[in-house]
């Protein structure tokens, strides 16, 4: 079984905690790593965290049941980069507090940021994959 260290597992759950809340009827380990895909919103429905790798699921599985268990994942075509869309910086914040929990682990992963006009960012490594929505303006 493919487990992260228990400091860097604490630190994912501490940083899942804080983008999504805790569940109370999680899905188990087991039934978490035999989905193809495990995704899941966050409280306010505007950052799809999805994990990529086994480990990453088995952390995920603690915050997600059947209910808002995100079936597919949207895909986005970034291939036109024009204009400017804003983020909250409280997200993204959060979204980097994530990525930052795997520096202790000997292979650091980068982390790919796509953006575009009116389009929610995307940050993927090996272990997430997290799509967050833009701010709308008020106007």
């Amino acid at each position: 079984m493919k487990r992260y260290d228990i400091k860097t597992e604490a630190k994912l759950l501490k940083a899942l905690m804080k983008l999504k809340g805790v569940e109370q009827n999680c899905l188990s380990e087991e039934t978490a790593i035999l989905k193809e895909r495990l995704g899941v919103m966050d409280c306010a429905n505007v950052c799809l965290i999805e994990a990529t790798n086994e480990e990453a699921k088995r952390v995920l599985s603690r915050f997600i049941d059947a209910e808002t268990e995100i079936k597919k994942t949207p895909e986005l075509d970034y291939n036109t980069i024009y204009g400017f869309s804003k983020y909250s910086a409280e997200y993204l914040q959060k979204i980097f507090n994530l990525f930052g929990c795997f520096a202790d682990l000997d292979s650091i992963d980068s982390v790919t940021i796509k953006t575009n006009k009116d389009y929610p960012a995307t940050f993927e490594n090996e272990h997430f994959k997290i799509i967050l929505a833009p701010r709308v303006n008020n106007d």
